[in-house]
């Protein structure tokens, strides 16, 4: 089980439904897809941010941060080989919430919830100094946005739909060759 996960829970009031939300509502899988990848994505970006970072720390939203190194730890670090970057010395974790099918990763989608995060005990140790697992300002817009697009049929939800202008094209073309010969 990892250390974080999302859950959904959809109430609705009122019978009056569309075929079309009815249909959206037996499923989420297409969302959680959708959040999981830019939940990843966003992960590389506050991995990045933290490159540099181990004597200062790094901020993030919502007041999480990750404490800095001791200097004797960034001292170790820097005899074996490792860079300056905050929460990356071999690059396991990381790659454990920044790339699916990794070792560590753990992800399981269902028609209603998604379960995905890092299994790594790594996580666990650092959930004090430098949680790893965590919602940011912009990762919770991303996913109520998500949500929001998904059941009101908006990119990147929305099936493609001719415009008024590609449908009127297709219909002159018809009319101008209705055989199809040209």
């Amino acid at each position: 089980m990892p250390l974080g996960q999302f859950k959904i829970r959809v109430i609705l009031r009122g019978t009056n439904l569309s075929e079309e939300l009815s249909a959206r509502l037996l499923s989420f899988r297409r969302v959680w897809e959708e959040v999981i990848w830019r939940y990843i994505s966003h992960n590389r970006s506050k991995f990045d941010r933290s490159r540099g970072q181990e004597s200062s720390g790094a901020s993030f939203d919502f007041g999480t941060m990750w404490r800095n190194l001791t200097e004797r730890y960034m001292a170790s670090k820097r005899r074996a080989g490792y860079e300056d970057w905050l929460m990356v010395r071999s690059g396991e974790l990381m790659r454990s919430l920044t790339e699916r099918d990794t070792f560590g990763w753990y992800e399981t989608v269902t028609d209603k919830a998604a379960t995905f995060g890092t299994i790594l005990l790594k996580a666990f140790y650092h959930r004090e100094t430098r949680p790893v697992m965590f919602l940011d300002q912009t990762d919770v817009q991303m996913v109520g946005e998500m949500f929001g697009s998904y059941l009101s049929g908006e990119p990147p939800f929305r099936e493609f739909v001719p415009s008024a202008a590609e449908r009127m094209d297709a219909d002159l073309s018809q009319m101008l060759d209705p055989m199809g010969l040209g």
